[in-house]
């Protein structure tokens, strides 16, 4: 679980976008250290707010086939399969 509080991102970020392009290593770079740092995976084993589904092939073709009906299941009445 990441140790970061809201807004801690906002200084490690310029205000503005670079007017020259910079090298993708540099921006992978930044992704790691800036974003990462306050990211908690749904796979992690100290996320619990869901529960990890797609850590098995018949899993994953199960979040396929979910993916390829597209329903929006929010409420029972909306999808009741």
């Amino acid at each position: 679980v990441p140790l970061v509080k809201p807004g801690y991102l906002r200084p490690l970020v310029p205000e503005t976008a670079p007017e020259q392009p910079e090298p993708w290593t540099a921006v992978m770079a930044d992704i790691e250290r800036v974003v990462m740092s306050g990211v908690t995976h749904w796979h992690s084993p100290r996320f619990h707010a869901y529960f990890p589904t797609a850590n098995s092939y018949p899993a994953i073709v199960a979040d396929m086939l979910s993916g390829a009906i597209a329903c929006i299941g929010f409420t029972w009445i909306a999808s009741p399969a």
